[in-house]
């Protein structure tokens, strides 16, 4: 204040139009830092929780790559593509950059040109036999049968049963790893799955009943809390290790083959679309219909051959 009324004095402070008190006001230069900018994104957005963490990768990797101090208005954008390309899908990218985006939006910034991306299409379901992709395997009931003694002789216990319930099921992994006790109703033999994604920013459940199949196990596990484990990863790597050797043992293979198998399955046995996308927990029947239209392959020809 000393400092503008000296300028003031001197005459070397002539813009005056607004008010005396507004010219005495010092007023903070705003930073843009990379860093500042995703602290505040962070703190203030309201998301899902699983949403959540995944934004907060996404700027951990802008962090990792830009520099903390960075200023978001001169991000070479193009250059972080380029290296993410070598590493992940056109898709993740595209995930990645829809967080830069809501950081520019955040910080009042008008967005940049981000760079095309190839976008690949989702690749078809195959047998386990002819697929390269395990995240695009279809079991039959014998395979699914086959697995789930591998897991029981080779895998530990908590593999073994995550296996049968999701199997039975068709729950997700991170479905699985919420199960609490009092998500079981032994009563009437059903149980409350917790959700994240179908409506986005809410938590919604969906109950399923139990098939006699895992009543025993869910009975044996219903004392614990969770009933299997919080952790992901340790289903993940405890299934890669059980199938270490066996036909099963195909990049990319896990828990969702199960949860496609399942759902395929139930679709070929004419089981209604809005039935199959209220036990997968898909927010609409238009979600099942596109992932699994294979399944309707056989039906479209009849009914051609029907014409």
């Amino acid at each position: 204040m000393e400092g503008k009324l000296l300028e003031l004095e001197l005459g070397l402070a002539t813009d005056l139009n607004s008010g005396f008190s507004d010219f005495l006001q010092v007023k903070p230069k705003a930073s843009y830092s990379l860093n500042t900018i995703t602290h505040k994104y962070l703190s203030r957005v309201q998301l899902a929780e699983s949403t959540l963490r995944k934004y907060q990768q996404h700027c951990e990797r802008f962090l990792s790559h830009f520099g903390s101090e960075a200023d978001l208005r001169e991000l070479k954008i193009d250059s972080y593509v380029a290296m993410r390309t070598s590493e992940v899908s056109g898709n993740t990218i595209k995930k990645e950059l829809i967080t830069l985006r809501n950081l520019f939006k955040s910080a009042g910034l008008k967005e940049p040109i981000f760079p095309d991306l190839l976008i690949r299409r989702r690749e078809s379901f195959g047998s386990l036999r002819d697929s390269s992709n395990g995240r695009c395997v279809l079991l039959s009931q014998k395979e699914v049968g086959e697995l789930r003694q591998i897991a029981r002789s080779f895998g530990s216990e908590l593999i073994a049963d995550a296996v049968d319930v999701i199997a039975f099921t068709g729950m997700r992994r991170s479905e699985l790893c919420r199960l609490k006790p009092e998500d079981i109703d032994l009563e009437n033999n059903s149980l409350k799955i917790t959700e994240s994604k179908r409506v986005h920013g809410q938590i919604t459940h969906r109950r399923l009943p139990i098939h006699p199949q895992i009543l025993p196990l869910i009975k044996r596990r219903v004392v614990s809390s969770p009933l299997f484990t919080h952790s992901v990863h340790t289903l993940t790597s405890g299934l890669k290790k059980a199938i270490r050797g066996t036909k099963f043992d195909v990049k990319g293979f896990g828990f969702h083959a199960l949860r496609h198998s399942a759902a395929s399955r139930l679709l070929a046995e004419g089981v209604p679309v809005t039935a199959v996308a209220s036990i997968l927990g898909h927010a609409t029947p238009q979600t099942t219909l596109q992932v699994y239209s294979h399944a309707f392959e056989e039906d479209i020809q009849r009914g051609i051959n029907s014409l």
